[in-house]
């Protein structure tokens, strides 16, 4: 059964919505799905790259190895320097063949996460971000378009906000105004990341734009889904690795690491594509109208 060194090895986490002894006895497998459709193809038009299924169970937290790299037929179709983009999804094995076949069901669905990958020499990622080669675990659901740069000069000291830094560590009994100061100048704290995360939302420095940060929506604010300024990266050198965090490849900024992500009773698949900015309420100041 020896299938050589992986390619590559990915943290896998594995829930369910069902009582997990109802899987017992069940024959369950956790593979790869490649779009070469693009972001949000239907289910039926993912293909199963074999090499990655393995058995699953609730509760597992193990790595997913990659014992190939996705063949070009796999990468998204037509897509700037190629790239792949796929799901982790259960299914019932029941011919015990390693693979899904057509009366095979899926019993379980991609979480808030998904594979980025890009062949040698990197690539446009669906963003318009250069990607370096290798494999990318990111959270969905992502930005997939590019998103324009704002009409306004970058500025050196970053609007007064030390982006990417941590906060939350500093609140204390002085609560979420203890932990937003330490970010400096508008800046806002995300508590729920890790020693909690330096953000600066567009709402509140308009027409400031500081030179270290990239546009992402973001949660954990009480002002609900904000657009807002986000450390940006290449690599995972310009965040805080040590603390658990990762340079996300797809929107180019400091995020916590991710897992691929896999619920077990899921009846349909995490969406990967999330609304334009200026959806669902999103509202932008009007000295940044240019921004979407």
């Amino acid at each position: 059964g020896y299938r050589g060194e992986p390619v590559a090895q990915l943290p896998l986490e594995v829930s369910s919505l069902d009582d997990p002894a109802h899987y017992d006895g069940v024959p369950v497998r956790v593979a790869l799905f490649w779009s070469p459709a693009g972001p949000d193809a239907p289910l039926d038009a993912l293909v199963e790259q074999p090499v990655t299924s393995a058995a699953a169970a609730p509760l597992d937290r193990v790595a997913l190895n990659v014992f190939e790299h996705p063949a070009p037929a796999l990468w998204v179709a037509g897509a700037a320097g190629g790239y792949g983009l796929a799901r982790a999804l259960a299914y019932r094995d029941d011919d015990g063949d390693h693979r899904k076949d057509a009366d095979e069901p899926f019993v379980g669905m991609n979480g808030p996460s998904a594979l980025l990958y890009a062949p040698a020499g990197g690539a446009t990622g669906p963003s318009g971000n250069a990607v370096p080669a290798g494999f990318h675990l990111v959270r969905s659901p992502v930005p997939c378009a590019p998103e324009p740069t704002p009409p306004v000069a970058a500025r050196a000291d970053d609007c007064g906000v030390a982006l990417g830094d941590g906060c939350s560590h500093v609140g204390g009994m002085g609560g979420m105004g203890a932990a937003d100061a330490a970010c400096g100048g508008a800046g806002r704290c995300l508590t729920d990341s890790p020693g909690g995360l330096c953000v600066l939302p567009v709402g509140d420095a308009p027409g400031c734009r500081p030179a270290s940060g990239r546009l992402a929506v973001v949660e954990g604010l009480s002002m609900g889904p904000t657009v807002a300024w986000l450390k940006a990266c290449d690599d995972d050198s310009a965040c805080r690795v040590g603390e658990g965090y990762r340079c996300d490849q797809w929107r180019g900024i400091c995020l916590p690491a991710e897992r691929l992500t896999v619920i077990l009773g899921a009846d349909r698949p995490s969406a990967l594509c999330q609304p334009a900015m200026g959806g669902q309420g999103m509202s932008l100041p009007a000295s940044d109208a240019a921004l979407p």
